[in-house]
């Protein structure tokens, strides 16, 4: 119900999904318990605005919800008209993703990329070719990670001519290829508690307990010819990132009239602790020292390696936005219900920091990645409308809209703006691929049955993201900043059970 109507709820309640949206419609159960459960069905394909040739199409099937709703009554009490106790599990977030995407002749390439990036930490640094072929330098702070594994995995060399300087493969004509496989999912165990005051003011409060868990991988490959039989660059990364945290939700429901519901609440930060994982690996074929391989010895070259495999675990702090929510409902005797909803979540108000034990370095890191973020994110506004029309006692129809603003400022999201800039998007050292997202669309249907004791709710929702994508960063060479547009339709059906 709560998905067909677009979320547009706050006001109304009466609903398991209150539990995490206004904790105060709890209070509007009234001498019932309730148990429900919804499985979710998915479905997500996208396609792209630009020259890129981008394919994906998935589904899923999970459990999106599971409540517990009991109602207590006191005997005597001149304010208070029940107490209300839930228990929720609830998927608040589920992407399940697999796109592939072929580019002809694009802007710049990894090989340049390589190549730059290496001479101007070179350059600053004043230090030799070689040095990125050490021990030492895969332990420095200071160098860059991806010239270190282009190093070992021979993309980019030292300059015969100018040891101080690398050089990097030559491509007639470049072709490139990315494979993105994303899968997250954030889930919410809540603890609820509501109450009613006089038939006309219900309060509510919701403990949060998260589980985050994100993997993201990317295999990007780039050949001067499409057969692979040419100079080529393969680079593999791959990010996971786990994390639980606390959270509280605060909220409170005004019936002015019989007819019409105010809602507010608000919805602390959750505080969490977070584990990230990095693995990537680098392997390149330059047809140009093909047979300087061969004969390394008497060209006193060392054999290339062919490969360059990295993988780090870092641990860190992570609290989300401040948010806020504003809703208002009418209702129109038995027939029909009209609801309204605003929700404000600060990005800005995000912040990351060094776990206890971390390092005075750390902290500093943590500090400069807040400040930066601070430049290109801004307040993230999401507008929801939602209609129930009765057509009899036990029968219902729902429809809804709801928009969700970009979380980004216009600079970010525009390809005269470096990437490098905005490296808070994907902060670990082997993610190089980065994707900013701009405005929501959702549209939504559904129906539902409702009888004594048992209730089954139908909802459609459809779902259009705009993405800017771009395989490298272009800090150091020109790169392509491609629109992709992903599309979900999603299908719940939730049953209650009232006893």
């Amino acid at each position: 119900r709560y998905r067909s109507m677009a979320g547009a709820f706050g006001a109304l309640g009466g609903d398991p999904t209150c539990m995490n949206d206004n904790p105060a419609g709890l209070g509007v159960y009234r001498g019932t318990n309730l148990a429900s459960i919804t499985p979710h069905l998915g479905f997500t394909s996208t396609e792209t605005s630009s020259d890129v040739k981008a394919t994906s199409k998935d589904n899923n099937l999970s459990i999106s919800n599971f409540s517990l709703v009991f109602s207590f009554m006191p005997e005597v009490n001149d304010y208070l008209v029940n107490f209300n106790l839930g228990l929720g599990i609830n998927r608040r977030q589920q992407t399940f993703r697999n796109m592939n995407a072929v580019i002809d002749h694009p802007t710049g390439s990894m090989g340049e990329y390589l190549f730059e990036q290496a001479n101007s930490y070179l350059d600053y640094y004043e230090m030799p070719a070689d040095y990125l072929g050490t021990a030492e330098a895969w332990n420095d702070g200071n160098v860059p990670l991806l010239s270190v594994m282009g190093y070992e995995s021979f993309a980019i060399r030292t300059d015969e001519d100018d040891p101080d300087y690398v050089t990097n493969p030559i491509f007639d004509k470049i072709y490139q290829q990315s494979n993105m496989c994303e899968r997250t999912r954030n889930d919410h165990y809540n603890i609820s508690m509501g109450a009613n005051f006089n038939d006309v003011l219900y309060a509510g409060i919701t403990f949060n307990i998260v589980d985050f868990n994100s993997m993201i991988e990317h295999c990007f490959t780039e050949d001067s010819e499409r057969d692979m039989s040419g100079d080529f660059i393969t680079y593999d990364n791959r990010v996971e990132t786990k994390g639980s945290g606390f959270g509280i939700n605060l909220g409170l429901l005004w019936k002015p009239t019989d007819q019409l519901r105010l809602g507010a609440a608000i919805h602390t930060p959750t505080w969490m602790d977070m584990k990230e994982y990095n693995d990537a690996s680098m392997d390149a074929y330059n047809i140009m020292y093909r047979d300087a391989c061969k004969y390394a010895e008497q060209f006193k070259e060392p054999l290339p390696q062919n490969w360059s495999d990295f993988n780090n675990r870092i641990e860190y702090s992570f609290s989300t936005p401040w948010e806020y929510q504003f809703s208002a409902a009418y209702i129109f005797g038995t027939q029909a219900i009209l609801s309204f909803e605003y929700d404000l979540t600060d990005i800005t108000t995000m912040k990351f920091s060094r776990k206890m034990y971390g390092s005075r370095a750390d902290e500093l890191y943590y500090d400069d990645m807040n400040k930066t973020q601070r430049q290109y994110v801004k307040a993230q506004h999401t507008f929801k409308t939602g209609i129930e029309y009765r057509l009899n006692p036990q029968f219902s129809l729902r429809a809804g809209y709801a928009y969700k603003s970009s979380p980004y400022d216009k600079k970010a999201l525009f390809s005269d703006i470096k990437p490098s800039d905005i490296s808070f998007v994907y902060r670990t050292a082997t993610k190089l691929n980065y994707n900013t997202l701009d405005g929501q669309h959702y549209i939504t249907a559904g129906a539902g049955w409702r009888s004594k004791s048992w209730n089954i709710d139908l909802s459609c929702v459809s779902h259009s993201i705009k993405e800017y994508y771009s395989p490298y960063t272009c800090d150091f060479t020109d790169s392509d900043i491609f629109n992709f547009n992903t599309h979900s339709l999603e299908w719940d059906l939730s049953f209650g059970y009232r006893f």
